[in-house]
This record gives structure tokens, sequence and C-alpha cells, in this order.
């Protein structure tokens, strides 16, 4: 098994490390989203949604970090909680793209 998928629970992300030495864990994008539009005010939300879908959709974690450094700013500022957990939880949500794009299609 080279990737796994799950919520970012610790145990279960634990598991899955144990379980499959060196399998790739990647955080599940749906969970993720929905962590950080929770944390996000609803004068921004509509703001985020659109960074979120560029970050998720970028063809690498450098491309993800970069759209992320382009809106750091305005958000930083305006939902700092939700950034805070973008920020952290990016590369965990991104480890997919370490993979080929060939095992990246998305349906």
């Amino acid at each position: 098994m080279e990737l796994a998928t799950s919520d970012a629970h610790e145990g279960l992300e634990a598991a899955l490390r144990e379980a499959f030495p060196g399998c790739i864990w990647n955080r599940c994008q749906a969970h993720f989203r929905r962590n950080v539009l929770d944390k996000t005010p609803a004068s921004c939300r509509d703001r985020m949604h659109d960074l979120l879908d560029q970050v998720l959709e970028a063809g690498s974690q450098m491309e993800a970090q970069a759209r992320l450094e382009e809106a750091s700013d305005e958000l930083e500022e305006k939902a700092p909680a939700a950034f805070e957990t973008l920020e952290e939880g990016l590369l965990d949500a991104t480890a997919v793209l370490a993979l080929p794009e060939k095992y990246r299609e998305r349906p």
C-alpha cells in the first residue's frame, strides 16, 4: 500500500503508519475543508472556499504553499483561526502530490 487517506484522528493515523510502514498518509480533503471552514467567519467564507479550491487543486505541494502565501496577509487578519488550521494541515492534505500524477486522478 502506497497511500492511505483518513481524517486527522491521531490514533488512526498512527495505526496506519504502524500497519503500513512507508505508506504516505494523506489527510482527507473533505474533512480538512470542513475543519477550516468551521473556523472561518461568515464574512470570509466565500473567499476561503476559493482559496481551498486553489490550494487543494495545485499540481505540487510547493505550488499549494505558494498559493496559500499569496492570500496569507488577507486571511491571517480576517480569519486567524481558520488560517492557522489551513496552514498547519496543508502538507498533510496535499501529501498525495508526492505520488506520480497517474495515481492522483480525481473521479
